[in-house]
């Protein structure tokens, strides 16, 4: 471990990205490198823990939120309330229990 370089790390979160994984396992590989690493910092005395030095793994922060306007609310409304009358128990599933 002593001989792992952060450009490797890097290199390797790049690999990591061609693959098709979801953001929250990519969230959890780099969380399982960084505790292999902080635990052979502090147990095992690794002089240095190349994860400080690199950037935590993740896709690129582009979130974005839709808003729909009040026509295309009521519309979807419309289409909800149509469903219902000729299936009510496709709403079933999605009433909250108490």
């Amino acid at each position: 471990m002593n001989e792992i370089t952060p450009t490797q790390i890097v290199k390797w979160q790049n690999e990591m990205y061609k693959m098709v994984f979801s953001e929250s396992y990519l969230r959890m590989l780099n969380n399982q490198l960084v505790c292999l690493f902080t635990h052979a910092s502090k147990m095992y005395d690794l002089e240095s823990n190349p994860c400080k030095k690199v950037l935590r793994m993740r896709k690129s922060d582009t979130r974005s939120m839709t808003f729909w306007t009040v026509d295309e609310y009521n519309a979807k409304q419309r289409r909800s309330d149509r469903i219902s009358l000729y299936c009510p128990e496709a709403l079933s599933e999605h009433r909250v229990l108490k």
